[in-house]
């Protein structure tokens, strides 16, 4: 009677085990070492999002460095047609100075020869105007010779042709011959400011003597300074005249925009060429010499591309997850290449893959975890 009792009791536990519900599975299942699988509702959770890759027409940016240049019609050197001793001078690099503006006064004894020369041959070409208007009355009513007409008439325009030679010399110096007269000759002479902008260089001082080989100053005219970015040659034959550049001064977050409009044809030897773009906005704050970084955006291109939150990166290489059956996702590896707008172009084929574009770190993160 006793074993019997035994004999119900197993029974009834062994029954009681058997019915007992298998336990819910909580954690991902790991087929391999790249593929997880999950549950219905760990999807939901993670906000995982099947779909496939696009074409889709990107533009990739490069970053260089570059300088603000100003055109070489821009940078005067200024120098003086005669020597002559530096008598009275003010300036300091970085004044500012506008077109007219005093530069520098000069003094030597050759202005006063030159002055008196024109004033003397002024004066001789009205005695040779006079004598050439008699000669020629005279000469119609054949009073004269055509021979002596010809000799006053020959001399007369040589006059013509010296006074004018020596006025024009006059003006190289910034006197002006039509209001020079005999109380006006002066020893000293101006040189004045040809353009807006600044001093630069200054070569000179107080007492110096200057050769008309000497440069004087330099001047600079900031009102159309340029950019030149210096562009690694693996990456100039991406460049184009027309496209869109972004600069930034250093420390200074706001962007200035720029075009291409020149592109050097040779290779320096730190292996870069130049690229000299033009601003399209106000500049006025950029000063010459200035170093500047600048983004190109290169032309457009149509390339199969995925949302940046596709992509995973692990172990310093970059990968997607293609969706296998029913919850199962196998992390693949993948080449990367422009990104903009949210999308990351992809090199790798990815064939028919359905892939996750949404929320992907989540299954790193599950499948890495699990792992361990």
């Amino acid at each position: 009677m006793k074993n019997l009792i035994y004999s119900i009791l197993l029974c009834l536990v062994v029954s009681a085990c058997a019915d007992k519900p298998e336990a819910v599975q909580d954690t991902p299942a790991i087929t391999n070492e790249n593929t997880v699988v999950l549950t219905n509702e760990q999807v939901a959770n993670g906000g995982i999002v099947v779909g496939k890759s696009e074409t889709r027409n990107l533009t990739r940016n490069i970053r260089v460095t570059g300088s603000i240049e100003a055109p070489p019609g821009n940078v005067i050197s200024v120098s003086f047609p005669y020597g002559g001793y530096v008598r009275k001078m003010n300036l300091l690099p970085g004044t500012k100075v506008s077109r007219g503006d005093l530069l520098v006064t000069l003094e030597d004894p050759q202005y006063i020869q030159l002055q008196q020369d024109y004033l003397t041959a002024k004066s001789r070409l009205t005695f040779l105007e006079t004598e050439f208007n008699r000669q020629k009355e005279l000469n119609a009513d054949k009073t004269t010779s055509d021979k002596l007409f010809q000799q006053v008439r020959d001399e007369y325009d040589k006059q013509r042709i010296a006074v004018k030679a020596l006025a024009e010399k006059l003006r190289l110096i910034s006197i002006n011959p039509d209001k020079l007269t005999a109380e006006t000759i002066s020893g000293n002479v101006n040189i004045y400011s040809p353009i807006n902008g600044f001093v630069t260089d200054i070569f000179v001082n107080t007492g110096k003597y200057v050769t008309p080989t000497d440069v004087l100053f330099e001047l600079v005219n900031p009102a159309d300074v340029h950019l030149i970015l210096n562009v690694h040659e693996k990456d100039i034959n991406s460049i184009a005249v027309g496209q869109a550049v972004t600069c930034y001064k250093n420390n200074d977050p706001k962007k200035y925009d720029a075009i291409v409009h020149l592109i050097s044809k040779s290779v320096k030897n730190d292996r870069t060429s130049e690229v000299h773009c033009d601003f399209t906005g106000n500049a006025t704050s950029f000063l010459p010499g200035m170093f500047v970084t600048a983004d190109v955006q290169l032309a457009n291109k149509e390339v199969t591309a995925v949302p940046d939150d596709a992509i995973v990166h692990y172990g310093g290489k970059a990968f997607v997850f293609a969706a296998h059956g029913k919850n199962e996702f196998e992390m693949i590896p993948v080449e990367t290449g422009m990104n903009t707008a949210g999308f990351t172009e992809i090199t790798t084929d990815l064939k028919t893959h359905d892939i996750v574009v949404k929320n992907a770190y989540t299954l790193l993160m599950k499948l890495k975890n699990t792992e361990e």
